[in-house]
């Protein structure tokens, strides 16, 4: 049966039965559950207070509004890729196990939107990444298409009142765009909305943390002049274990751990949820999925994480850049697209063309070289000109 969730109005709108601090206690631990209301019912949630219970009592449209949230970072398309070659006919998106991702998981953790990623192999930079990249683009605009549950946007506004679990398009690795701004214009108009730097990969003008199979973190990872004309972000956390843990196992505490220690440097607003389900091998215990965000929550409410603060992670960091990002496109909008190029002689691609020379005389020892079916086809073509004018 297809999800459609009530309008959603602001923490602030709602009824003040308890105060916001244990009102947000109340809807998450209720939610950390796995309690569902109908916008019918008059049931009490499990596990929650009497006090609680008084708050809910009547209103379970307003507790099923605060779910809208989290933008969480998701690769479930890599895997839709792996599992089914892109292939929407050959599986239900509401009740696959291959992944942690499915509908009925996401509508269970609450999530209000998702930042799908348009993610392909490092493997392939210097190849085809940019082709791989727009498969992958396409197959989310797909999924977003097919299922009622979900409504493609590109853009803050369309985000912030959307009532359906908002997508937005993002590239995961800067190697996606082959090192062109102009690849990565054409992706902002088939709706990408945002792009990571690097992956576990170097691109020729920004520097990844980890990188190679050695898994070594790079002290002097940096950006290029022009890596620095596309740098906008925040640090959406990882919930991979190698990452929050460096080591197989980590619990939802270590997570949290993450959360408070980066605060802690600089600040709630610059923090995110990345979360990173099907785009890594495992988890930590008790974030299995992504039907368990509301444990992570309930874990930084008992660290007496604020309201605001937390509000703030889920969704008003990004949506507040995502504001400001537009806002500096529109103070913009006369000025003429960069035509920058990054330095032919930086890129180190074999498989990129030098248009500046691109049929260059060749030389005897340049000619041994051609193929002989390139041979043979000009020899035909010669052949059938010379008749056609005699």
């Amino acid at each position: 049966m297809p999800y459609a969730p009530p309008p959603r109005p602001s923490l602030d709108s709602l009824p003040q039965t308890v105060s916001g601090s244990d009102w947000d206690v109340c809807v998450l631990r209720s939610s950390a559950q796995g309690t569902a209301l109908g916008s019918n019912s008059n049931i009490r949630p499990f596990g929650m207070s009497d006090k609680c219970g008084d708050a809910f009592a009547g209103r379970p449209d307003q507790y099923a509004a605060v779910r809208s949230n989290a933008v969480p970072h998701n690769d479930l398309a890599l895997q839709l890729r792996r599992y089914f070659s892109n292939n929407l006919t050959a599986v239900d998106l509401y009740t696959l196990t291959k992944t942690n991702t499915n509908i009925n998981k996401l509508k269970e953790g609450n999530v209000g939107a998702q930042l799908w990623s348009a993610y392909v192999l490092c493997a392939s930079q210097k190849k085809d990444a940019v082709r791989l990249t727009l498969e992958q683009i396409d197959v989310i605009k797909r999924i977003c298409r097919k299922y009622p549950e979900f409504e493609l946007v590109s853009s803050a506004k369309a985000m912030s009142i959307s009532d359906k679990i908002a997508c937005l398009i993002s590239v995961e690795g800067g190697h996606s765009i082959d090192s062109s701004l102009a690849a990565l214009r054409m992706f902002y108009e088939l709706g990408v909305r945002s792009m990571s730097l690097t992956h576990n990969c170097h691109t020729p003008w920004a520097k990844s943390a980890v990188a190679g199979s050695g898994n070594q973190n790079d002290k002097t990872a940096s950006l290029t002049q022009f890596g620095k004309k596309i740098k906008e972000s925040l640090v959406m956390v990882n919930f991979y274990p190698d990452f929050v843990a460096c080591q197989k196992l980590a619990n939802i505490s270590r997570v949290a751990d993450h959360f408070d220690y980066i605060k802690k440097i600089a600040g709630y607003k610059s923090i995110g949820i990345g979360g990173d389900y099907d785009g890594a091998s495992r988890f930590p215990q008790g974030l299995e999925d992504v039907s368990k965000y509301p444990a992570l929550i309930e874990e930084l409410l008992k660290r007496n994480w604020l309201e605001k603060e937390l509000k703030a992670v889920l969704r008003n960091n990004f949506l507040r850049v995502f504001f400001r990002v537009e806002e500096v496109k529109q103070e913009l909008k006369n000025l003429p697209p960069s035509e920058e190029e990054i330095p032919y002689q930086e890129v180190q691609n074999s498989c990129r063309l030098n248009l500046k020379n691109p049929f260059p005389s060749m030389n005897k020892s340049q000619r041994k070289g051609v193929a002989p079916i390139f041979i043979t086809i000009s020899t035909i073509i010669t052949s059938i000109t010379v008749q056609h004018f005699n």
